[in-house]
């Protein structure tokens, strides 16, 4: 968990031109606010209230989700060719799209999160540095790649369609299969790409799809391999915990936070949650309830004796909250 970044309450919100259908559609909560108002500008930052929506926007993306099964011969993404401020690295680049090879399979990207690893990517802090290529450049006329500086397409999670299969990939995938990311690196902040077909892993059938069986949508798809595996290893690695056990944490409404929630509650593990005493904390407690937390605490009641004999109360017999996380 990241005490400034949560993915459930952000928003880096992507458009396409006369399309709605977003492709960074996360909710963070306190992200750098980039906005960009046609292809290739230098991304801004202006000051946007911390509760906002914040919008990056493109004049002329190359495909709308209405019209898959076209084919698609340019694509847009969010690169940088330099490490530093997002704000200040990253740019919108429209670039020709080549058919997959054989081995790969071609996807319209449907969500695409913003992790704190992906900004500490951009400012190359983090230990994982994915390449820079000069391939999304295309071809110039005397067939070598355009002479400008090698870049890497940001963001490492994301949900992505399915929109034309290699020979050799069509015994793994089918066109209308749901897949997410098997690896770090790949770039996921952009509206479609090639990858290898061991490089995806697959979450939904092209059938399962078109029946829409499934109460997971595309939001919680694209965060599922960061956030809840990391709920999940808190959970196991540490306690062996049991039905009626209790656990605390803060950042309680932050991705992982959340996950916790979620499977502590499949658990039959009790929690205790923190929260930030802010405008709208009612509605965050509501959320949480929802989601199973047993018991909402706000910082601001930390520290207190009544909120010391509040907990007792809560934990009863057992009297011990067995784990504890801190974000």
């Amino acid at each position: 968990m990241h005490p400034l970044v949560s993915l459930r309450n952000a928003s880096l919100s992507v458009c396409r031109a006369r399309s709605t259908a977003p492709l960074f559609c996360t909710r963070a909560r306190i992200v750098t606010p980039w906005t960009t108002e046609r292809d290739n500008a230098t991304l801004h930052s202006r000051p946007q209230n911390r509760n906002a929506l914040h919008q990056l926007q493109a004049q002329r993306w190359a495909h709308s989700g209405a019209s898959s099964t076209r084919d698609v011969t340019h694509a847009t993404a969010l690169v940088y060719s330099s490490y530093g401020k997002p704000a200040e690295v990253l740019k919108v680049l429209r670039h020709t799209l080549e058919p997959p090879t054989e081995d790969s399979v071609q996807v319209q990207f449907l969500a695409s999160p913003i992790n704190p690893a992906d900004i500490n990517q951009v400012e190359g802090v983090y230990p994982l540095k994915p390449a820079m290529t000069t391939q999304l450049y295309g071809l110039n006329k005397q067939g070598s790649e355009q002479d400008q500086p090698p870049v890497a397409v940001g963001g490492n999670e994301g949900v992505a369609k399915v929109i034309k299969v290699g020979a050799n990939a069509k015994a793994y995938y089918d066109v209308g299969d749901l897949v997410v990311m098997g690896s770090a690196g790949l770039g996921t902040w952009r509206s479609h790409g090639n990858f290898l077909a061991n490089e995806l892993t697959k979450v939904r059938t092209a059938e399962a799809q078109r029946v829409q069986t499934s109460k997971i949508d595309n939001v919680q798809l694209a965060t599922i391999t960061v956030n809840p595996c990391t709920a999940y290893r808190m959970l196991r690695d540490f306690k062996t915990l049991s039905p009626g056990d209790f656990i605390i944490q803060n950042g309680a409404n932050s991705g992982v936070g959340e996950a916790v929630i979620q499977m502590a509650k499949a658990l039959g593990v009790h929690t205790i949650n923190i929260i930030r005493s802010r405008p709208g904390h009612e509605l965050v407690a509501e959320r949480l309830k929802a989601l199973g937390a047993t018991h909402i605490l706000l910082d601001e009641q930390l520290g207190r004796l009544e909120t010391k004999e509040q907990v007792k109360s809560w934990t009863g017999s057992k009297g011990q909250i067995k784990l504890g996380f801190n974000c």
